[in-house]
């Protein structure tokens, strides 16, 4: 996913993360853990964001602002 030339389009869209082995015993596998976006619009403004940035953003670990991470800490710690 990191490499160049980069097989996902530099468009916009929508990707999911499934894992066959859970990547944290709270989380089932075999399951479609996550989806996310990267809009053609935002309310105010054309996204700079695409599905290759989105998924290398990703692959690169830093998804702590993600919104599944954000919510998945929320609901452990309830």
């Amino acid at each position: 996913m990191l490499t160049r030339p980069s097989p996902i389009p530099a468009a916009p869209g929508v990707y999911g993360w499934h894992f066959e082995q859970s990547p944290d015993p709270r989380l089932p596998a075999g399951r479609l853990l996550y989806v996310g976006i990267a809009p053609r619009r935002m309310a105010t403004r054309s996204s700079r964001q695409n599905l290759r940035t989105r998924v290398r953003y990703h692959f690169r670990g830093n998804a702590e602002g993600s919104s599944h991470t954000t919510q998945f800490e929320a609901e452990q710690a309830a």
